[in-house]
């Protein structure tokens, strides 16, 4: 599948008291597998998920800027998510070999962010890896090419939530990590 989101960011650099916006948009692929189970009565369809995919979506920025007193300050600073997962119930209604349903759920990743701070002479350097949960929601539809072997789509938003990713006496950064995914699905089912 495709994911596309970002890395929304607010800093502080060293004696400034205002919190600085970073808002990085990024993108990637994602791929992985599923289990799963359905109920089905009648027409209307209940079941839960269970998926984990790994991902090369990232984002970086590097910026250069004043702060206090118009002192320089560099930043370089990147993000990128290696794996997501979801726990997800669903609810749908299908009609012949069609069904259309919507999802929500638990969502979990990691993600390892690179943060290279230089001002006023000093420079500040950290590699963070954090495990992360959140939310997930939307919506897909899937066609029973055999009573087997069914094929869909399915687009999802999920939030990982927002935790601090770098902080000494001088700076703080804490982000947050959105994104849009769309996937390609083949189900087997047994």
């Amino acid at each position: 599948g495709v994911a596309a989101g970002g890395f929304k960011n607010n800093s502080h650099f060293f004696d400034d008291k205002e919190s600085h916006n970073l808002d990085l948009r990024g993108g990637g692929f994602i791929g992985g597998a599923q289990v799963g189970y359905d109920w089905q009565m009648n027409n209307w369809v209940l079941g839960a998920v269970a998926d984990i995919a790994a991902t090369n979506h990232k984002a970086t920025i590097t910026g250069t800027g004043d702060i206090e007193f118009n002192e320089p300050i560099r930043v370089e600073y990147g993000t990128k998510l290696t794996y997501v997962g979801t726990v997800r119930a669903r609810a749908g209604y299908a009609w012949d070999r069609t069904l259309f349903y919507g999802h929500g759920g638990l969502a979990y990743g990691k993600t390892k962010t690179s943060v290279d701070v230089g001002a006023r002479g000093t420079y500040r350097e950290g590699k963070i890896s954090q495990n992360r949960t959140g939310w997930t929601i939307g919506a897909g539809a899937e066609y029973a090419v055999t009573d087997r072997v069914s094929l869909g789509t399915e687009y999802s938003y999920v939030d990982l939530g927002k935790k601090t990713l770098f902080s000494d006496e001088d700076v703080s950064i804490k982000g947050g990590v959105t994104f849009h995914s769309v996937k390609a699905l083949l189900n087997v089912r047994f």
